[in-house]
């Protein structure tokens, strides 16, 4: 096939890919509660630390806070999927959330007296998964048949091929813009006064700063406004200030440093407890991850730098263990296996590293995925393939590793090049994201070896016809 005919086939995808989309209609909720009265069965999906799990809390809080007040209104149960297991299936879980009202949940159901809330459809472990998933397309489909209210969230990456329950309803939690994250800045740090300002630029760059400074004071323009708007106010003429708002529409377009980062509401706020104590930022998520728990274990639950040391290592194999089986949650003796004794497991609950009490879990499924990475680095460095994480004959479908590798980048901040190394061959489109999203440097003869080992398979008919997105991909470094 001529590259002309491969142009001409990839661009017959997009535009039917193109007319897909024409078939959906897109609404922007601010209250989501809105959204649920209007579809009652929904999906939210959202990027690792975007707030879905918190989302989900709330509604259930809605939900409970109305049943209290009025005996007909649905009672919310909140499922953790990830402590699905072959001895705890979903109705048992469902029975255990009810507690004393358990013996009561048939007739809740034919009832309508219940509201299901389903938090981390990704985070089923494989094992389990084929059951899993089967009782919980059962039990949509018959929400959607007896109009009961059913809230499941996954994450973006990992809604695809068996993981899609088929729901039409589909909510997708948008970033953080600058005005939110100034907003949830000014929330958290009120002292000193000018703190909140300070970080908020840090994170924006001295760009940004310049530019408000300039614009502010020869236009009135308003925060958000400076942010969001396409163009100036109306009325303004004069040339100077229309040649520095063109320059910042430049820059707002190429966000660099930490903002593309504080978009995501947990890693800003781990943001903001790390400068609040340190004064200074690291230089980017996977330090970031590695000074917030070293603040959590030695400054504040006061353990000796070689112990803290020890529990991370710890932490890094089983957070590697609960990775290898896609999941989310293990049994305290399984987690003892790997911690090795109840010291270690104490130490790392009172720093909310982890939590639970039968079954533990990591706090925030990213930390699972910073201390698996942890443990990754060591397999790179004694020549596990990368191969083994991304099997070669589906190296495009999601594994589940993908945010564990990213961060694993981030902490080769000065140069990521061993990483890029090691994973170039096994999954070239993570590579490319290592190298755009990870905030870890990569030295220019790194990105030319990248670029010389690519282009074969850019023009492989196979890739490029099957898997169209992945090209663009690559080329875009």
């Amino acid at each position: 096939m001529s590259p002309t005919n491969v142009e001409t086939k990839f661009q017959n995808l997009l535009h039917s890919y193109s007319e897909n989309r024409e078939n959906f209609v897109t609404h922007e909720y601010v209250d989501i509660s809105q959204s649920i009265e209007n579809f009652r069965q929904l999906i939210v999906l959202g990027e690792p630390g975007s707030g879905k799990t918190t989302l989900l809390w709330r509604i259930t809080f809605d939900y409970a806070t109305k049943a209290k007040s009025d005996p007909l209104a649905p009672i919310p149960v909140f499922i953790h999927l990830g402590e699905l297991v072959e001895d705890k299936n979903l109705t048992w879980l469902i029975n255990e959330q009810l507690g004393r009202l358990a013996s009561s949940f048939s007739d809740l159901l034919a009832e309508k007296r219940i509201a299901f809330m389903l938090d981390g459809l990704n985070e089923i472990a494989n094992e389990h998964k084929n059951n899993a998933l089967a009782e919980i397309r059962d039990l949509i489909e018959h929400c959607v048949k007896e109009d009961i209210v059913i809230v499941l969230t996954s994450r973006y990456r990992e809604y695809v091929d068996s993981m899609d329950m088929g729901i039409l309803n589909q909510i997708s939690i948008t970033p953080l813009n600058a005005s939110q994250i100034y907003q949830f800045i000014r929330n958290h740090i009120t002292n000193p006064p000018s703190a909140a300002d300070d970080l908020f630029w840090t994170l924006a760059g001295d760009k940004a700063r310049s530019h408000w400074e300039k614009l502010s004071k020869n236009v009135t323009l308003d925060f958000t406004a400076f942010w969001t708007s396409g163009s100036l106010p109306k009325g303004t003429v004069d040339e100077q200030t229309k040649q520095w708002w063109n320059e910042w529409i430049t820059v707002r377009d190429t966000p660099q440093g930490w903002l593309p980062l504080a978009v995501n509401p947990f890693m800003l706020y781990m943001i903001i407890q790390v400068y609040s104590r340190a004064g200074k930022l690291p230089q980017n998520r996977g330090a970031l991850f590695e000074v917030f728990s070293d603040f959590l274990l030695v400054e504040r639950e006061k353990n000796a730098p070689d112990e803290s040391r020890e529990i991370k290592r710890k932490l890094a194999d089983l957070a590697h263990a609960m990775m290898l089986i896609n999941g989310t949650s293990v049994s305290q003796n399984e987690a003892l296996k790997y911690l090795k004794d109840e010291g270690s497991l104490n130490r790392a609950l009172d720093a909310n590293l982890l939590s639970g009490n039968t079954e533990i879990r990591f706090s925030h499924q990213l930390f699972q995925e910073y201390f698996a990475a942890r443990r990754i680095d060591s397999e790179m460095n004694i020549g596990t393939p990368a191969h083994q994480f991304f099997a070669p004959e589906n190296w495009w479908e999601p594994s589940g590793w993908e945010e564990t590798i990213m961060l694993l980048a981030g902490v080769y901040n000065d140069d990521c090049t061993p990483v890029l190394e090691w994973l170039h061959d096994a999954q070239p489109e993570l590579t490319a994201r290592c190298v755009k999203e990870s905030g870890a440097n990569t030295p220019r003869s790194t990105l030319e070896m990248l670029k010389q080992q690519w282009i074969p398979r850019l023009v492989d008919i196979l890739v490029v016809t099957q898997i169209p997105m992945r090209g663009q991909q690559l080329v875009a470094l």
